[in-house]
């Protein structure tokens, strides 16, 4: 009886230490998980703090040298600085320096271009966002369009991020006709998880911005 007693206790003792071990290994998991979030969004903070001050202190520093007297490239500049500067407010995670890099060649060049991230790449991982956006600065490589639109899909969409350029048409508009773009390129990039060749009928046009 004093055996039965006695290995029902250490049943008991051994279940609760089991327990109160599975209990702490998930909490130092989501402990763990919540660090690595915090570290990802901190680098990804400087990250664009980075940008931002590679992108304005050149220009800020000749705007106080010459007493805000600048000439007509400069004045250029300074709105392509604002553009990029408001990127990093509507752009989020559709930036990394590959197409930071893209998006400013195209800038200098006298394109518009409109980067908005609807929230369609906050749950992708790291290294595949990445992949997305490389993919999208080497498709931005040979466009010479007069308007570029970047667009991150809608969170559940099966569109990670969708790209169009387009131009006027320069006949229809000498003619003072309203024929609307000619669109150069028009590509939307899959969602890693989602297939490529399944219909997106949610997804939505890029160009509606």
């Amino acid at each position: 009886m004093v055996l039965v007693i006695g290995g029902l206790m250490m049943h008991r003792a051994l279940h609760r230490v089991t327990e109160a071990t599975r209990v702490a290994a998930a909490a130092e998991r989501e402990t763990l998980a919540r660090r690595a979030e915090l570290d990802a969004s901190q680098q990804e903070r400087h990250a664009r703090l980075r940008a931002a001050h590679r992108d304005s202190a050149p220009l800020l520093r000749r705007i106080i040298d010459e007493g805000g007297d600048l000439d007509a490239a400069a004045r250029a500049e300074c709105r392509v600085v604002e553009q990029t500067l408001r990127d990093e407010i509507r752009g989020r995670l559709l930036l990394n320096e590959a197409t930071r890099d893209a998006i400013l060649r195209h800038r200098r060049r006298g394109a518009v271009v409109q980067v908005l991230d609807d929230g369609g790449l906050d749950d992708v991982p790291a290294d595949e966002r990445e992949a997305l956006l490389d993919e999208v600065a080497e498709l931005l490589g040979p466009v010479r369009s007069r308007r570029i639109v970047i667009r991150a899909a809608q969170p559940r969409s099966r569109t990670a991020i969708s790209l169009v350029a387009s131009s006027p048409d320069e006949t229809a508009a000498a003619l003072g006709l309203d024929t609307g773009d000619d669109v150069d390129l028009w590509v939307s990039l899959p969602r890693p998880s989602a297939s490529a060749s399944a219909p997106d009928p949610a997804a939505a046009d890029p160009r509606d911005a």
